[in-house]
């Protein structure tokens, strides 16, 4: 199913069920799970740029050569890097983790808009960034009062409504976004990985594909690539020609060029970019 952009930017809003009493203590708050799980593979294509692992690295050393000479090829390094911070320090991050939910927490500034909370201001000045400031009649019915704010905001929504935008948005070219892109993000990632570590099969991309196919979580990775019955006999007896996967081939070195561009594109901000 496809998002447009309003959709997109009502998944990248962040909620708070409670405030912090004491203003040290994080309140209870809610990430959309399909944001969540975007911005997992977002930092996850991002550790696998080498040029930014160059960075971090540099930086850690106290090595201002490299670090000049890759600010002055990638405009934006410094500033991912103040935002992002060092993602090769410390423990690594797990998805379905409490700390992968407060790492987007401690950046949820750069993620997500805040939605402001429903609640009676003693100031104007109160409003919060993405909220506006009504007057409504406090001496009335709740029906009543239910009436005129509806009525109120029917008549006037097109002038309230503000949509701020967070920092890193996803590229969602013509404003629109798919579940295909998101798998092909998924597969192209798997792919790579299996690539690189060839258990059974040759270092090719024929011999890839054999390994996705051999991979016990493949229909839950999204693969449903299979062999005809006659292919996987002569494949156990070794007369399988690397010949009859021409199809899975060329899928095979489709995803390994998305995931290069998905890399690529990271240190420039931009994620999923092919």
């Amino acid at each position: 199913m496809a998002a447009n952009s309003e959709q997109i930017a009502s998944m990248f809003r962040i909620t708070y069920s409670s405030e912090s009493a004491d203003g040290r203590t994080k309140p209870d708050f809610t990430i959309n799970d399909t944001a969540s799980d975007w911005l997992w593979w977002w930092y996850r294509y991002f550790k696998e740029n080498a040029d930014y692992k160059a960075y971090c690295e540099a930086r850690r050393n106290g090595d201002t050569a490299i670090c000049s000479m890759l600010e002055s090829r990638f405009e934006r390094i410094a500033e991912l890097y103040e935002d992002w911070g060092d993602i090769h320090l410390g423990k690594r991050l797990y998805k379905n983790e409490s700390s992968w939910r407060e790492w987007l927490f401690d950046r949820r500034h750069l993620f997500f808009i805040n939605e402001p909370a429903v609640k009676t201001l003693s100031r104007s000045a109160d409003v919060e960034r993405g909220a506006i400031a009504i007057q409504i009649p406090a001496a009335v019915s709740k029906n009543d009062l239910l009436r005129v704010v509806t009525e109120f905001i029917e008549q006037n929504y097109a002038d309230l409504r503000t949509t701020p935008k967070p920092k890193y948005e996803l590229y969602a070219p013509e404003g629109r976004i798919d579940q295909r892109t998101f798998q092909t993000v998924k597969k192209s990632f798997y792919v790579h990985a299996a690539a690189q570590q060839h258990v059974w099969f040759p270092d090719s991309n024929a011999g890839t594909a054999l390994e996705v196919m051999a991979l016990e979580l493949k229909t839950q990775l999204g693969f449903d690539w299979e062999l005809e019955a006659d292919q996987e006999e002569r494949l156990r007896n070794g007369k399988l020609s690397m010949l009859e996967l021409d199809s899975f081939k060329k899928q095979i070195a489709r995803y390994k060029a998305q995931f290069d561009g998905y890399v690529a594109n990271t240190i420039h901000g931009v994620f999923p970019k092919k």
